[in-house]
């Protein structure tokens, strides 16, 4: 029962980092007409703002991943971008508000990873593997949910300073929860024999040097870092679509989306990881297939809802992307660390969190802005429709990856076999 309580805690912590990411988004609107800021500058927020300092604390905070006392840096990173997220609210311009949003990064950008590697030695049968990751990527619908309903609830009736404080305020009280009701667990081996490894880990050249060497794990990371940019970035814009576009008011775009992008969502993880064990156990050379499919029924919803003139049918396909995204995480996430050594997790968890957060937030809602601006003088109020659709066409990189994939696959198992 002890794995469980953990997994549940580190996905209502991993909800609070989303839930910190994400209510900036429903907040653009707001923040665009009191600083005056055009769509680039919004998606230069969001994306750069966040991504680099993201990028560059992301990579030395995973490499202490493998050295440190796991449970007390995920409580010390909580605390802080919890702090620095209610801090947001006192931004008196555009830079102010910057700044605490490059500290939230930070903070953010090693906890991903950290969770990876606490879940591999709680259900460290590979058995389960999967099912638990795909469980633990409940925490990104479902901080999603958080952000867009209690961001655009609060907002309405406080402001959107207000909405800032309101989300830093439970990442603090989880933090205590955390350190006084969680053990750091003995880290395992990468196989079923469970064998413990208290040897040091490699070094952080020699873990580089072996992640780049394995030509599927680098197909993998790239294909789940693609779909991420295309579906984060069309995420980062839907509040401003659904308000400009169908006339929704902030709140109810919020609520719209919050709901049910966070409640589909929340099956795709567990569908993903479920189908992901079962087809593995049978030829685990075939789960890249299950990550493949969920790919491509992504990309044709997300073209779907911004083509559609009809607001039920956007907001259904909506629910089928977001159940697609989070199905191929389970699936990618579980060979993931199987294509590593035992003490290289935390530095590959963290190549993919820094590599997934840094491309989308500045490809993703970065492209989306910039584009948006320069479609505005022949597609007007529709400019994030077209926006949108032509962030879509980098999904089939996304696809391309997975089937690249599945070629070296077998030969890198092995190779990751042999390394402790």
């Amino acid at each position: 029962m002890r794995r469980w309580y953990v997994l549940t805690m580190l996905v209502l912590i991993g909800s609070m980092q989303q839930l910190d990411r994400q209510v900036l988004s429903i907040l653009f609107e707001p923040i665009k007409h009191e600083f005056h800021l055009s769509d680039t500058q919004l998606g230069f927020l969001s994306g750069v703002c966040y991504a680099i300092p993201y990028a560059l604390a992301g990579i030395p905070l995973g490499a202490l991943i493998d050295r440190v006392n796991r449970r007390n840096f995920v409580a010390i990173l909580l605390l802080t971008w919890s702090a620095l997220t209610s801090v947001s609210g006192f931004a008196r311009s555009s830079f102010d508000l910057a700044i605490a949003r490059i500290g939230v990064a930070a903070a953010e950008s090693a906890n991903t990873p950290l969770s990876y590697t606490l879940i591999c030695d709680y259900f460290a049968h590979n058995a389960r593997r999967a099912t638990a990751l795909g469980l633990y990527m409940i925490y990104n619908p479902m901080g999603t949910l958080l952000g867009f309903v209690i961001g655009g609830a609060v907002a309405a009736v406080y402001g959107w300073r207000m909405a800032f404080f309101v989300a830093g305020v439970p990442g603090a009280i989880l933090a205590v929860l955390f350190l006084l009701t969680v053990r750091e667990p003995q880290r395992r081996a990468t196989d079923d024999s469970l064998t413990d490894t208290p040897e040091p880990p490699p070094s952080f050249k020699a873990t580089l040097r072996f992640v780049f060497s394995q030509r599927s794990l680098l197909c993998l990371y790239g294909s789940m870092i693609m779909a991420a940019v295309v579906a984060s970035g069309a995420l980062a814009w839907l509040s401003s679509f659904y308000v400009r576009v169908f006339g929704l008011s902030v709140k109810d775009a919020g609520l719209v989306i919050g709901v049910f992008f966070g409640l589909a969502g929340g099956f795709g993880g567990p569908i993903g990881g479920l189908v992901a064990d079962r087809v593995g156990r049978k030829n685990i050379l075939r789960v890249p297939l299950v990550a493949m499919v969920a790919v491509i029924l992504m990309l044709l919803a997300i073209v779907g809802l911004v083509v559609v003139p009809w607001l039920p049918l956007s907001v259904a396909l909506m629910s089928v992307a977001a159940i697609c995204l989070f199905a191929q995480w389970g699936p990618g996430l579980s060979l993931g660390q199987k294509l590593v050594g035992t003490r290289m997790r935390g530095v590959a968890g963290s190549l993919l969190t820094v590599g997934t957060n840094f491309f989308a937030a500045v490809v993703g809602a970065q492209l989306v802005g910039i584009l948006s601006d320069l479609y505005i003088p022949w597609a007007g109020n529709e400019s994030l429709r077209f926006a949108i659709l032509s962030l879509a066409a980098l999904g089939l990189l996304s696809i391309a990856g997975y089937s690249v994939a599945l070629r070296t696959l077998r030969t890198d198992l092995e190779r990751a076999a042999q390394v402790a």
